[in-house]
């Protein structure tokens, strides 16, 4: 007889679709936010997101510019996967493993 284990909560993980284009296609000639650590973050019952940003680059689609000041973003989650989701890129961001990348727009703020 099969041995039941203690229930767990999990959500599903979420997947969205390359758009078949490349970052630096999706940014077309303009600078973004590469957010590499964020924590502390949350989303609020009504879809609302916003965490601290302790790690960002500016990013050219191809390059990394410069590093960033912590900052903080935030959106809504009903934005980041709908008006304002610019794409995923079918290109990797490293050439160690396969990592995508999402582009969307969000506000930035200084923390505090």
């Amino acid at each position: 007889m099969p041995t039941l284990g203690s229930p767990t909560r999990d959500l599903p993980r979420l997947h969205v679709a390359s758009t078949g284009k490349t970052m630096k296609e999706l940014l077309d000639g303009q600078k973004g936010i590469l957010v590499w650590i964020a924590s502390g973050g949350d989303f609020t019952p009504d879809g609302h997101f916003a965490t601290p940003v302790q790690l960002a680059f500016l990013f050219d689609g191809e390059r990394l510019v410069g590093r960033l000041p912590e900052l903080s973003v935030s959106s809504h989650l009903n934005d980041m996967l709908g008006q304002d989701l610019i794409g995923v890129s079918s290109d990797s961001l490293t050439t160690l493993d396969k990592l995508d990348v999402i582009a969307m727009q969000m506000k930035v703020t200084k923390p505090g």
